[in-house]
Order: C-alpha cells, then structure tokens, then sequence
C-alpha cells in the first residue's frame, strides 16, 4: 500500500443537481464523477506517492457502492435529506470513523456549509482535514447579501442561520480544520475573518490547456453537424435555476432582432430543463435554441471552438469554469460579475463582464462580439494558465498533503 493516504469526499448528492445522476451502467454520467474525482485523477499523474480514495454521498441509493477507477477506489454511501438542515450519510461517517482508527489517513472535504463538514470538522481532531469551498456559501452571507434588495430573503437566510446552528459551527468548529481552498476573493474574505487568513488561499478548479485550445472553427462545426453559416451562442453547464439561464434566453430573443441567423446551444441537463423549454416556446425562439444532452470532457473543445461566443449568466458562481474552458480555446466569453467570473476574465485578460439579472446588457455584450469585425480575438493563455493550469494547482494540492502529512505523523 502507498504510504500517504488521502480520502476525497464530496459532501452532497450529484442528483440534486441532475435527478438522473445514478444508474449502475453510468455512474459518472455527468462531471465525470464530480471535482474530487476530476482532481485525484490529476494527482496521480504526477505523484506515485499517494492512495486515494473518493468517497460521495447519494440520496437515491440505500446500499454503499464500491469500485475502481482508473486506480481510484470509489465509494458511494447511501445519505438522507433533513428538511432546513440538508444532507447526511450516516454510513459514510461510521465507515469514515472505522479507518482512521486503524490508518493514517487526511480528509479532503468537498464543500464548506454543510453538516458533513461541521461534524467532520468536529469529531476527527486527530486527523488533517482539508476543505475545499464549491462555491457554497453561508446563511450569514445570503443575509448580507440581500439586506438591501429583498429584506424577507435575507429574514429567511438569518432564521436558517440561528436554525442550523450555523453560528457556532462556523464561530467554533471551523477553526479544528487544517486548510481551505477557496473559489474567489469573498469567500477568502469571509472564512479568513473566521478562522485565520493564514489558513486560507484561492486554490480553483483546474482546465487541461493542453486538450481545450483553438482549432478550426468550420471544422468543429462540421464535427457537430453545425451549419457553417449560422452564428452560435453557447451555454455549458447544469441545467439549473442559479445559472441563470432564463435572463439568457431573454437575452437572445433580443440578439435575434440582429441576427436572425444565430442559434442558441445549451449543453449540459438538469432538473430545469422543462422551464427552459417551456419559456423557449414562451419566447417564441423554441427553432432558435438547440438542447445537447451533457458532453464529456474531451469533446468540449468542439463545441467551444464551433461557438461564436459562450455565455454564463449566472446569479451565483463559485469560479465559472465555462469560462477558462471557453477562454482557453480562445472563444469571447460573456459572464456574470458574480464570484470568481471577474478574476478569469482579468486573468486571460479577455472576455466581457455583465450585471446579473440583465437581459438587456447580456443582449448587447453578445451581440458586441457577433458585430465584431476583427476576428481575431486576442486571450492571455499562459498569464490564466498560471491560475487554472492543473499542472500549477495539482502541484500545490500535493505540497499541502505533504505538509500536514508530516506535521501529523512525522
């Protein structure tokens, strides 16, 4: 057995996002198993030194599941949803208390503000415990964040704050956790002021620069069975009410005033799909938008290069992948200035910024780029490859396990 042992667990269900996540034919049909995955796969191409495991939880499951992937043992624990406290798996705590009485081992927890991570946090003082945040946020933000806009959400946000107890986990338990990596500047903001900004740094989501680059966009359209003559707007992504997609589609009625010869692709599922579908037919542009079921990782590119331009409209982002992935192959990318989306368009030093909620100024940032004479759109790859590259990330993940691995067991 390799020496160094590190247990990934993702702390939600992936079929809250996608009902259809689980079937036992394809159990990564979306995500490719989710970030823990995508990240230990990454690591193991660099270092020999470390066991890994990736441990989930599943609402629609009511037995543990066991597999390997790719040298990864991977196991699923059946979990349960308390209304107002969220999930839990009970089995996976159990087993998660099991082994490290026996093993030295670090946790790598996938997600912040939830009670997976409290209890962890909590009960396993004697073991490195590392944090990744996903975008998740506390109840206290969602308070702050809407005191001036909707008083009644930010009441709802509060009650759930002092009903979850969240204030003394956070204020208490936090502070027993070793590291945490953050998406963008308010969440390293508002964990710092709780547990130290000493323990906290913007560690992201990692893009293969090598396999999302430019390549010919006639090609790519023809790969997809695309007309070469239409100009597409994309979307890439879940299938979800914080995406935002609605004010996307708002927004492309109006693009289409100027282009009628453009077309919306909207690639990825989710549990809003038939709200898109119905406001599509409610728009009247239902001929106008396209809907790919979810494409794996390595046919991205395809769709990115054959885009004239990628849209993430979203209310909410932790970091906004799309738009590495989109800028990376060099596609003009329009994003909400909402979490981590003002850093990547800084950082490749390209791409437009809109005000959320804005059909109107989502409209005209796309149609900006569909007007654009000059083709040749300009990105910083290497200066945004600095930050996303998995080379950079995967090398200061392993840094960290070796760190806490040597200052718990020497």
């Amino acid at each position: 057995m390799k020496e160094l042992k590190v247990i990934q667990i993702l702390t939600h269900s992936l079929s809250n996002l996608f009902p259809d996540y689980y079937s036992e034919d394809n159990r990564y049909k979306f995500y490719e198993g989710g970030w823990h995955v995508k990240l230990s796969k990454q690591i193991l191409k660099i270092s020999n030194d470390l066991n890994i495991e990736c441990w989930g939880m599943e609402k629609t499951i009511n037995k543990p599941i066991s597999f390997e992937d790719n040298g990864i043992t991977c196991r699923i624990f059946p979990s349960q949803y308390f209304k107002f406290l969220g999930e839990l798996s009970i089995p996976l705590l159990k087993e998660l208390n099991r082994i490290t009485k026996h093993q030295n081992v670090i946790i790598h927890l996938h997600g912040v503000f939830n009670y997976t991570t409290f209890l962890v946090s909590l009960l396993f003082k004697n073991v490195p415990i590392i944090v990744q945040q996903h975008g998740d946020k506390s109840s206290l933000q969602g308070f702050h964040e809407n005191l001036k806009e909707n008083k009644i959400k930010a009441a709802a946000y509060f009650s759930l704050y002092l009903l979850k107890q969240e204030w003394f986990f956070e204020r208490v338990v936090l502070k027993n956790i070793d590291r945490f990596f953050v998406l963008n500047e308010d969440a390293r903001a508002y964990l710092s002021s709780i547990v130290g900004p000493e323990k906290v740094e913007k560690l992201s989501m990692g893009v293969d620069f090598d396999l999302f680059k430019k390549m010919d966009k006639t090609k790519a359209r023809e790969n997809l069975g695309l007309e070469a003559n239409k100009k597409y707007v994309l979307f890439v992504g879940a299938f979800v009410r914080l995406k935002g997609l609605d004010y996307l589609l708002q927004a492309f009625s109006m693009v289409l005033r100027e282009h009628p010869d453009s077309v919306l692709l909207l690639v990825g599922d989710g549990y809003y799909k038939n709200n898109l579908e119905m406001l599509a037919k409610k728009l009247g542009i239902e001929n106008r938008v396209i809907f790919f079921p979810w494409v794996e990782n390595r046919k991205l590119p395809l769709y990115y290069n054959a885009a004239d331009v990628t849209v993430l409209s979203s209310l909410s982002e932790g970091l906004g992948l799309v738009g590495i992935e989109a800028l990376a192959c060099e596609t003009p990318f329009v994003g909400s200035k909402v979490g981590g989306i003002p850093d990547i368009i800084k950082n490749f030093r390209a791409g437009a910024l809109v005000p959320p909620k804005n059909p109107e100024a989502i409209a005209s940032a796309i149609t900006s780029f569909l007007n654009e004479k000059d083709k040749n759109f300009k990105v910083d790859r290497e200066n945004a490859r600095r930050y996303y590259g998995w080379e950079s990330i995967v090398k200061r993940m392993v840094e960290v396990y070796a760190e806490l691995w040597e200052g718990y067991y020497g």
